[in-house]
């Protein structure tokens, strides 16, 4: 299709043409003309014909309008919509640094898709996946991004109107780095840097200086999340035992100091306030005790953000926003599109914490909202999984009474991709009961958090780790019937990568789900008939496997740079290698090699005594053998 427009086209350059040709349009004389006009708040579009009307305040809103103007006009329709963004800002924060480190091309690529949607803000998240020239082992052999790709990315999203946040940490989750012997005197605990320490704040200056010269916003996200045992190691034998909060807040004043001199506005996560405020070091808790003076702690200009997406109740949200505001800091909100439990995207868990959190944040007039993608345990769901469940934030932020009636369409106008497809990526959802009391009391979450996609992938079937749970529901119907909806779906050609995983994924948990089961039983009924079988079954299956990693590796290589696939390279292969060794000890069973399989002989109990079939368990190290 080829659209003529006129009034305010130059000044969107490159962007405007990257996300007309994904929509595939061109820009010359024709009989379909499209006026671009300002507008004080928010986009109005007005189709009629072949003629059509955008008006818009902010580029975010203009790709939202956009993407409706040029849908109508495709399909023929004529529309008139008005809508307003309810937040300020709608963001997303992408998860660099668990081995996945998205190529530049692939973060533009989804930052066309942002813009679509109408999202105005990326953080990018990175422990040590940026370059700090001063410090050559930060960041080494991960993939880390050079100055001149963070500048590529940032300059690029300028253009569509998206803000590109550093993400970075200046005190936990920092395992990586501090490993190696470059950053001896740094370390409180092995993820946590030492605080009170000169050569501490001399390397997080480092970090700052250099986020500084690759971004142009002025916001910076410090981290300071999960740093357990904060002041307790190296820290405690140089300084013995200290009042936590007083350590934390006198280091929060360092770090923003810092971050003043460079120009920057920081935020940080907020739950280590609340960790050191209870018992048993818990963040969603009615029971935390901060100093009364809390607000006076806290060194003025620094921002909370509060992430949660383990509950689905709105009386949570309701008092853990009320225990925020106790501090008088602003409060930004971080939900999650849950692509961190396993190989798929848990949307059913998305959903069910996003719902009532941006209605709440809408009530009480939280005006910054993000949503995050975690690559938790080796970025083993892909991030484009995500879209489905971005498009509800999106949805929420520009017509929040009809987000989820409008969902499907707006995600097909928006992304061109059909809902069906992506809700099949859910492999995890077995419609268990939610657990979501009226109550004002926190959610029980491993009741509906759900990875047993991973836990089914995984596990030894010899060993049947998972199995007396797994016993209690038909997974082999749930995957069966998975499996036979994505052989009549169409899949978007660009996503063809993606979806051969997925539809081999599903294949595999078809078998792999309860031949851990059907194993024991032919063994304790003494069926050599069906153990051979079975045999023949699992030399099947590792094959299957083994096609699933390289399919897995093919992905992970269009996607993202080749440093950390070597994790899932790793467990996919063990998952073959212990799948294929099931098929051998079977067979020298059978032919008397082996007296008995002690494997086999070996009573199933519950997972770690929890008695039911689906719950969250998504640590490798307790799926493929026991807890150690």
């Amino acid at each position: 299709m080829k659209l003529q427009f006129t009034g305010e086209v130059s000044q969107f350059g490159k962007g405007l043409y990257d996300i007309l040709n994904e929509l595939h349009i061109e820009i010359g004389e024709s009989d379909k003309k499209v006026e671009i006009k300002r507008a004080e708040k928010g986009f109005s579009v007005s189709v009629a014909g072949n003629k059509a009307e955008i008006a818009y305040n902010t580029l975010a809103d203009f790709y939202r309008g956009l993407s409706i103007t040029a849908d109508a006009l495709q399909n023929g329709y004529d529309i008139s919509i008005s809508q307003s963004p309810v937040f300020e800002t709608c963001g997303i924060m992408l998860d660099v640094s668990r081995g996945a480190v998205l190529k530049v091309e692939k973060v533009k690529g989804i930052m066309r898709r942002l813009a679509r949607m109408g999202f105005n803000e990326l953080m990018l998240y990175t422990e040590d996946t940026y370059e700090v020239k001063e410090y050559p082992y930060f960041g080494y052999m991960r993939g880390r991004y050079t100055e001149e790709e963070l500048k590529e990315i940032v300059a690029y999203g300028n253009l569509l109107g998206i803000e590109v946040v550093p993400c970075i940490q200046t005190l936990g989750h920092l395992a990586s780095p501090l490993r190696w012997s470059a950053f001896n005197g740094m370390r409180d605990q092995a993820a946590v840097l030492l605080i009170d320490e000169e050569r501490t704040y001399q390397f997080i200056e480092a970090m700052i200086k250099t986020v500084r010269r690759c971004f142009t916003s002025n916001k910076i996200h410090i981290g300071m999340d999960e740093a357990h045992g904060v002041g307790l190691g190296a820290y405690f034998n140089k300084h013995g035992l200290q009042d936590r909060f007083t350590i934390l807040t006198r280091h929060l004043k360092r770090v923003m100091d810092i971050c003043k001199s460079y120009s920057f506005e920081p935020m940080m996560w907020s739950d280590m306030f609340f960790r050191l405020g209870t018992k048993d070091g818990e963040y969603y808790s009615f029971e935390a005790e901060m100093p009364d003076n809390i607000a006076d702690m806290i060194p003025d200009g620094i921002s909370q953000v509060y992430w949660d997406y383990y509950n689905n109740s709105e009386n949570v949200y309701n008092v853990m926003i009320r225990e925020h505001n106790r501090m008088e800091c602003p409060v930004i909100f971080a939900g999650g599109v849950w692509t961190w439990s396993g190989p798929s995207v848990n949307l059913r868990q998305s959903f069910e914490s996003t719902i009532p959190a941006l209605k709440v944040c809408k009530e009480r007039g939280i005006t910054h909202v993000l949503a995050t993608l975690w690559g938790d345990g080796g970025a083993e769901c892909d991030v484009l999984q995500s879209l489905y469940g971005l498009q509800y934030y999106a949805e929420y932020n520009y017509d929040c009474e009809h987000a989820m009636e409008n969902l499907d369409k707006m995600f097909k106008i928006c992304n061109g991709f059909e809902a069906e497809a992506f809700r099949l990526l859910d492999v995890d959802d077995f419609g268990q009961e939610i657990y979501a009391p009226d109550e004002p009391v926190f959610a029980e979450f491993e009741s509906h958090i759900v990875s047993s996609s991973k836990q089914v992938l995984y596990q030894n079937p010899l060993i049947g780790l998972f199995d007396k749970n797994f016993a209690m529901a038909d997974m082999h119907s749930h995957y069966s019937a998975i499996d036979e909806k994505l052989k009549s779906i169409t899949v978007p050609e660009e996503l063809s990568s993606l979806f051969d995983v997925h539809k081999q994924l599903v294949k595999v948990l078809t078998s792999k789900c309860d031949i851990g089961i059907r194993m024991k039983k032919a063994y304790d009924d003494e069926n050599k008939e069906i153990l051979a079988q079975l045999a023949s079954e699992a030399k099947t299956l590792a094959d299957d496997i083994g096609k699933l990693k390289d399919l897995r590796m093919k992905l992970w290589f269009e996607n993202n740079k080749p440093f950390g696939y070597e994790m899932m390279h790793h467990r996919l292969s063990a998952a073959e290698s212990v799948t294929r060794l099931a098929s051998e000890r079977l067979e020298s069973y059978l032919d008397g090699s082996v007296a008995s399989l002690e494997e086999l002989e070996a009573e199933r109990l519950l997972y770690n005594n929890i008695d039911r079939p689906f719950f969250m368990e998504y640590f490798f190290n307790r799926i493929q053998m026991p807890m150690v």
